[in-house]
C-alpha cells in the first residue's frame, strides 16, 4: 500500500491509494507544543525551520550509540550501547522500518540542523528549544563528519550549549535525536 503524508493547517493526514483520509495527529499554532500522534508517539515541528524532530520516549532518552555500524566493534564503550541498534544510522533506519509517527523518512540530523535547536538561554538545564528541553540528554551525534579526520564527527552538547568535534571519535557513544523534513 502506498502511503503519503500531507500537513494541512491543523492536521496531519494519511492518504492511501483509495484516497481515504485519516487524521493521525494535530498540529497546534503553539510552537512550544508537541504533536501527539494516535500511536502514542510524539514529535515537534520547529516553526522556524519546518523540521520535525523526534521527541524521545522515557524508554530511549538515555540510549547511546556509536556514529555508524562500522564503529560498533571498535568501541570500548559497548556496555553503554543500550538499544537493539548500536549505531546512530541504524537507529534512524529502525524508526523508518517502524513508521515512527507514521513516517519513514527519519534521519540523523546534520550539524547545521542540530544547531538550529541550540539556544543561548538555558531552559530546564539544557540549551535546547522548548519543548525538547524537557526531553533532552547531553551530547547528540550529527551526520556530519569532521573535515580534518574521517574518524571524527560533529556533535552538539545541549547541556553546555556547544558544538564539538574534538575527542568525538566515531567509536565514542552519544545520543541521537532524529529529524525529518516537516512538510
Amino acid at each position: 500500500m502506498s502511503i503519503t503524508k500531507k500537513i494541512l493547517t491543523n492536521k496531519i493526514i494519511t492518504v492511501n491509494k483509495t484516497t481515504e483520509l485519516k487524521t493521525v495527529g494535530k498540529i497546534t499554532d503553539d510552537p512550544n507544543r508537541v504533536i501527539e500522534f494516535d500511536d502514542n508517539i510524539d514529535a515537534w515541528i520547529d516553526t522556524v525551520t519546518g523540521l520535525m524532530w523526534e521527541v524521545k520516549t522515557e524508554e530511549n532518552i538515555e540510549h547511546e550509540y556509536v556514529w555508524s555500524e562500522k564503529w560498533v566493534d571498535g568501541t570500548w564503550l559497548s556496555k553503554n550501547l543500550t538499544d537493539d541498534t548500536e549505531d546512530a544510522f541504524s537507529y534512524a533506519k529502525k524508526l523508518n522500518t517502524q513508521w515512527h509517527g507514521g513516517f519513514s523518512d527519519w534521519r540523523v540530523p546534520t550539524k547545521k540542523e542540530l544547531e538550529t535547536i541550540l539556544i543561548i538561554k538555558e531552559i530546564n538545564g539544557y540549551y535546547i528549544k522548548a519543548p525538547l528541553s524537557e526531553n533532552s540528554s547531553n551530547g547528540y551525534w550529527s551526520s556530519t563528519s569532521y573535515e580534518g579526520s574521517s574518524d571524527y564527527a560533529w556533535s552538539v552538547y545541549f547541556y553546555s550549549g556547544y558544538v564539538y568535534y574534538d575527542s568525538h571519535a566515531k567509536d565514542d557513544s552519544y545520543y541521537v535525536r532524529c529529524v525529518r523534513d516537516g512538510q
